[in-house]
Formats: structure tokens, sequence, C-alpha cells
């Protein structure tokens, strides 16, 4: 039988993680420990990684009409973690054929938005920005800065500090095919000691349990079957019965406690984190090396990426000769701006905002690098691409 790939669908699980899964128990766990020695401040665990970054700007009671820089070229999640901690985003255009705002971007908004009270640096699939001179204006124009761990945790900067180590609060996802994959969760780490929250933390259901625990297992079981042609109307159904976890779920003003078996799943998946980089390195490092250089980016490809970004005029065609190859790469980060697309009414962004993160959205495509990329897999995603003159 054909093998499928996928850029998500459980990328980041094997049979045996679904059945671990299956009957982890909510054993008291270590992450919380393992975290605050590692990033040198107090961790508050929550289900998503949003309602992480949410609860860091919950507690900071800034004035009113206040601010936070985003990046121009980001997740809805990100967009909503701002909102709905009361807030206005403001988003920063990427540089030109770049996947992270500037410095200098960022200097010319403060100078015309003096409520900028807050910056968020997410390093876009481990592609870092100019940490040392954004934590410098950060410092001259007393800004709070938050660094966003969700596609990068365990990535250094070119100055030897470790993301994470730099601002003053730091935000990390657990949630599906992210570098660090628990299903689902999050942490705020409150490196500023003066500041901790005070919140009434939520519970999620026990539906939501069940759905997430069967996640990794229904996700393997799609895979296999797939290239069967079962396999899509399998996933179909499962998503109508609610049995599969949304990508985006409704803004929620909650903040939810992390269940310990989520927890559990993070500690291991940090356990092992060293080698799964050194792989995605091997993976990436095949891709830069093989791929036409006219597909790739303004950027400087020199560690672990969450997907190896690339750069195409005529993605539609692209990606159709993927499908043709039992090759599933449509899940884009990002088709737009503040993706996805679909739901760009929720995000109220304005055509024109940020031009380079709009063209950049039409024409990216993303690169696999999980664990279920084998090299044989990347040579025949390699190949396609430079077919395409």
């Amino acid at each position: 039988m054909k093998k499928s790939t996928f850029n998500s669908l459980g990328s980041n699980y094997n049979f045996a993680f679904a059945i671990k899964t299956l009957f982890l128990s909510e054993k008291n766990n270590r992450l919380k420990d393992v975290l605050e020695k590692k990033y040198d401040g107090k961790v508050f665990l929550t289900y998503k990684g949003r309602e992480a970054i949410s609860l860091i700007l919950k507690s900071l009671t800034l004035p009113a009409g206040s601010k936070v820089a985003i990046n121009g070229f980001t997740c809805l999640a990100v967009f909503q973690a701002v909102t709905s901690a009361g807030y206005q985003p403001i988003l920063l255009d990427t540089d030109k054929n770049k996947l992270n705002f500037s410095a200098k971007s960022l200097v010319e908004t403060i100078k015309t938005d003096p409520n900028i009270k807050v910056v968020i640096v997410q390093n876009t699939f481990g592609f870092e920005s100019d940490i040392s001179e954004i934590k410098k204006n950060c410092q001259q124009n007393k800004l709070i800065l938050i660094e966003d761990l969700a596609h990068n945790a365990g990535l250094q900067y070119k100055t030897g500090e470790e993301f994470g180590t730099v601002g003053d609060f730091v935000a990390l996802s657990f949630s599906r095919d992210k570098m660090i994959d628990a299903i689902s969760g999050g942490a705020a780490i409150f490196r500023n000691q003066n500041k901790l929250p005070e919140i009434d933390f939520a519970n999620i259901s026990l539906w939501q349990k069940i759905v997430d625990r069967f996640y990794p297992l229904h996700t393997v079981f799609i895979r296999k079957i797939y290239p069967t042609g079962i396999g899509k109307y399998y996933h179909f159904a499962l998503k109508k019965m609610g049995l599969i976890p949304k990508s985006m779920m409704a803004a929620d003003d909650k903040i939810h406690r992390l269940p310990n078996f989520y927890a559990a799943l993070a500690e291991d998946q940090l356990n092992i984190a060293k080698r799964d980089l050194a792989r995605r390195q091997k993976i990436g490092n095949l891709y830069l090396a093989s791929i036409d250089k006219k597909f790739l980016l303004d950027e400087n490809y020199f560690q672990p990426l969450t997907r190896f970004p690339i750069i195409t005029h005529n993605r539609k065609k692209l990606l159709g000769k993927f499908r043709a190859n039992n090759i599933f790469l449509d899940d884009i980060w990002y088709d737009w701006p503040i993706a996805p697309k679909k739901y760009a009414d929720d995000s109220v962004y304005q055509m024109g905002q940020c031009p380079n993160a709009e063209k950049l959205s039409g024409e990216i495509l993303n690169l696999p690098t999980h664990q279920n990329i084998s090299e044989e897999t990347a040579e025949k995603i390699i190949k396609i691409i430079n077919e395409e003159r």
C-alpha cells in the first residue's frame, strides 16, 4: 500500500504514542518544575497556548487603551489571545520575503503609537527575530517583551541564548503539530516574579478529554487507510461527529487548567526534544541542499524548523502535483496574514495593513520535518518541487 504524507493530521504521532495516550493515567508530573528550571520563572499550565498568552496579558493590568504589537504574519490564536485579554493587537508587517517583523519596524511603529505597551515575538517556524535590538528598544521605551515559543521550543538565538530566556515572559504551546506536541496544552512563564496572576482556572470537559485521548489513534488510522480512498471519508465522518478536535476553537475568555494527562505527555516530549531537533535538522538540511534556490526565502536556514517554508508563484499547481503523489500539504502556515484565511472576518484584518505578509501568505508552502518524514519521502518532495520550472 502506498504511504500518504501530511503536514499535520497527527504528524508527530505513531501507533505506540497513540496507545500510550489511551492508557496514560492522570499521574502527577514534573512539567512545571522542569519548565521553571529551564526558563527561570514561575509556570502556570493552561489547556491552550493562546490561553497562556492571554493569562500573561491579563496579569499586567495595563492602562485602558493599551495595545500589543504582534507579528503581521501569524495565527488567529495570537490575535484572539490579545483581544480576550482586553487589549488591541497592532500588526507589524514582516520584512520583504521574511517571516518576522524587524526591530526597525517596531521602532517606527512605537514612534507613531505611544499606546503600545507590549511586544510579542514569535520567531516563526524557528527563524529568529532580531531579538537583541528588539529587546533594547523594549527596554528604552519601557515595553514588556513576550517570547512566544509555539514554533520553536529548544532553539537558540545566534547570540547563544536559548529562545525563552530573553523576554520578560514566555508562552509555550503543546498543541497538535507543534515542536512539543501533547495533543493540547500551553504554559505561561513569568520571569518577572513581581507580576503573578490571580485567576480562577476553569476545567475542560470530560468529553474533551476523551476526544483528545483518541485523537492520535484516529489520525494514525486515517493516515494508514488514506491511500485506499476510505481514509478521507473516515476523517470527514469523525469531524462531523465532533471526534476530531477543531484546529481553531471558538474564542473563549476563560483560562482552562491543564490536566496532568497532557502535562505528562509534554514532559515526555521535552525529554526527547534534542533527538527530535537533530532529526528535523537533518531533514531541513536535505531540503536546503537540494531544492532549487529560487524557492527559498531570504532567511538563514541554520537550525531545526517546525516546518520548512518555500515560496512558489504557482502554489495551487504545485499542491495538485503533491496530491497526485499522495502528499497532502494544503494545511499552510500561513495562508493569510492572520490565518487561517477562512476565519479572516474574525481578525478584522484590512487589506493593505501588511503588504509583505499578504504577498508571502499567497506564495508560501510548508514542507514537513516531523517524525513521519523519512529521507526517502523528503527526496520525493524535493523532486516534485524542482520539476516545477
